[in-house]
C-alpha cells in the first residue's frame, strides 16, 4: 500500500472503508463523501498527527460512553494548545468509520439527517453542533468573549473544510483509496 500527497496509508485505509461503508450500509451520505474525508483530513493532517497514527483517530473524537459500544477504547491526548481529554482508540480502520458514524448519531448531532443532501450543510450543521474544537490560527488567547471564540473556530473550521474538499489533494487522496478497494 503506498501513501502520496502526504496522506498516510493507515488514513487511505480508513478512507477507502469509509467509501465501502457509504455504498454498502448509507448511501445517504454518498453526497457528504468528500467533506467528511476533508473533515478527517483537516482534523489528522491527512493521517500524520500523533493521535491518528499512534490511535487511529482520524477526526479528534473524544471518549463518550455513547459510543463504548462500538469502540471502549481510549487514550489520554494532549492538544496543540495543551489541554488533556481521553479520545477514542479504535481497534482498526475500519472501526473507526463505525466509530465515526455513531459519534455523529449522538443527540447533539440531531437534525444531520436533514442535511445530508447538501455536503456544506452538512458539515456546517455538525461544526455548529460543537464538533469542532480547537483549530491551528484560532486561539483563546485572542478573544475575550468565549462566544466569539466559538464563532470564530466554527467559521475558520467550515471553511477549511469545505475549500479542503474542492481541492486536488483531497482528489489524489480519494482516487489513492479507491485503488484499494478496486479488483
Amino acid at each position: 500500500m503506498r501513501a502520496d500527497k502526504g496522506a498516510t496509508a493507515s488514513f487511505l485505509k480508513a478512507v477507502a472503508h469509509l467509501m465501502i461503508y457509504i455504498e454498502t450500509d448509507s448511501p445517504q451520505f454518498r453526497k457528504c463523501l468528500r467533506v467528511i474525508v476533508a473533515q478527517w483530513a483537516l482534523e489528522s493532517n491527512f493521517g500524520n498527527s500523533v493521535l491518528a497514527k499512534d490511535f487511529r483517530n482520524f477526526s479528534g473524537l473524544k471518549f463518550r460512553k455513547a459510543v463504548a459500544h462500538v469502540c471502549d477504547r481510549k487514550a489520554d491526548y494532549t492538544d496543540w494548545e495543551k489541554e488533556s481529554d481521553a479520545y477514542l482508540w479504535p481497534e482498526s480502520e475500519q472501526n473507526f468509520v463505525e466509530v465515526y458514524f455513531e459519534f455523529i448519531a449522538r443527540r447533539v448531532y440531531q437534525g444531520f439527517e436533514k442535511k445530508l443532501p447538501s455536503p456544506t450543510k452538512f458539515i456546517k450543521h455538525i461544526a455548529d453542533c460543537g464538533f469542532c474544537g480547537a483549530i491551528s490560527g484560532v486561539s483563546k488567547k485572542d478573544y475575550s468573549d468565549p462566544e466569539e471564540y466559538k464563532k470564530a473556530v466554527h467559521d475558520e473550521y467550515f471553511h477549511r473544510v469545505t475549500d479542503l474538499a474542492l481541492s486536488d489533494k483531497l482528489n489524489n487522496v480519494i482516487v489513492l483509496a479507491s485503488e484499494l478497494i478496486l479488483p
